[in-house]
């Protein structure tokens, strides 16, 4: 599947770390890359204040929409596009999940590979790893492209790529359309997309085949945004500036058209995207010094075991989107089918004695909002 010189000395020389994801996720044993001392791997259980991975807010959203899947008939389906290491790989298939994981650095895929060794063989068998580069289509792309570099979580696996790439300049993987891997009559339950390049690009795809019913996806967690070349004020016509106004490659009207056309409700799920800090009870340390607040987005708190979401009005306009830093760099996005919001209920007893029911601002003032339009119908191309 991939061409690297020397990999055969690279299968040996594995550490491993136990993950203990955030309840209701299952520990299991994660390895990692070649080279890796075993000090640097035990930074992914998430005891060292200067690694930030696996992120939370990702576990979050896996156990809040992947816990289900080891229920008597159910199944779920995971797509992870950039599943690095693969702790959500294997976060996703310990929850009961069928996994597709695609990944174009080698020396993390063989590290997966030995995860799923070491895994009950239950779970090693929902897995799939493939070792190719996601382009949105194979028209546009070569067979194959070069990598010199791969993102490192917390620096674990960077000795091994450093010492490749210092030897033999680079190495070559295969590519793989998107509609490969989303066109299907079976439903993607979680499609996860985070290669730190082209996701918007990616996922104007993926709309595209939603829109056509040919692909058939109830929830997206994307990474999208990077305004740090408009922060520095580098001049619209620049290649990073470009990116920035165009969401990685995709655009403001993708997002619009997921919830206008496409019947899903958009969030923004960062935890710290307005500068929160959040202490061990759950509260804001940082109350004093938040960043200003977006006029579309509304906050909301412990919704379906996540700490925190940001509805995305559908009434803001779509010339509104460019506004604030709505989409800044490094932000999660999740875009769902699924009612995750409930009507608010409390004893009839409490709410009078305060007097709320003859207040200006009922229990669900608001909550238009977050409600789908067309809750539970397929949306037809």
């Amino acid at each position: 599947m991939f061409f690297v010189h020397g990999l055969g000395a690279m299968c040996a020389g594995f550490v491993t770390t136990m993950i203990t994801p955030p309840w209701p996720g299952v520990p299991f044993e994660l390895a990692c890359p070649r080279g890796t001392q075993q000090h640097e791997c035990a930074r992914l259980q998430g005891h060292m204040p200067t690694c930030h991975e696996p992120e939370k807010d990702t576990q979050e959203v896996l156990n809040s929409f992947l816990a289900h899947c080891n229920w008597p008939g159910q199944s779920c389906a995971y797509v992870d596009i950039g599943c690095n290491i693969g702790y959500f790989a294997m976060h996703a298939a310990m929850l009961g999940a069928s996994v597709r994981c695609y990944e174009p650095t080698p020396f993390f895929t063989m590290a997966i590979r030995e995860s799923l060794r070491l895994a009950p063989s239950e779970v090693a068998g929902r897995v799939v790893v493939e070792n190719v580069a996601v382009v949105p289509s194979a028209e546009r792309a070569p067979p194959s492209l070069n990598f010199s570099y791969a993102y490192s979580a917390c620096h674990i696996g960077r000795r091994a790529i450093r010492q490749h790439v210092a030897r033999y300049g680079h190495w070559t993987t295969p590519t793989l359309a998107m509609s490969k891997l989303v066109v299907s009559k079976s439903p993607i339950t979680l499609l996860k997309v985070d290669i730190d390049h082209n996701e918007g690009e990616l996922l104007h795809h993926v709309i595209d085949l939603l829109a056509s019913g040919e692909a058939h996806i109830d929830t997206i967690l994307v990474e999208l945004g990077d305004n740090r070349a408009s922060r520095a004020g580098c001049a619209p016509s620049h290649a990073t500036c470009k990116q920035a106004s165009t969401l990685r490659g995709g655009s403001l009207r993708d997002v619009w058209r997921l919830q206008h056309e496409l019947n899903y409700t958009a969030y923004r799920v960062n935890i710290h995207t307005a500068r929160e800090i959040f202490g061990w009870r759950g509260d804001n340390l940082n109350l004093n010094h938040m960043a200003p607040a977006h006029p579309g987005l509304k906050p909301l708190f412990g919704v379906r075991m996540m700490r925190k979401l940001e509805l995305l009005k559908r009434s803001l306009p779509l010339e509104q989107y460019a506004t604030g830093e709505l989409f800044a760099w490094g932000q999660s996005f999740l875009f769902t089918r699924q009612q995750l919001l409930e009507r608010a209920r409390h004893h009839s007893i409490d709410v009078a004695f305060v007097g709320l029911i003859a207040s200006r601002e009922p229990l669900n003032a608001g909550m238009e909002e977050a409600v789908l339009p067309r809750a539970d119908v397929e949306v037809q191309a």
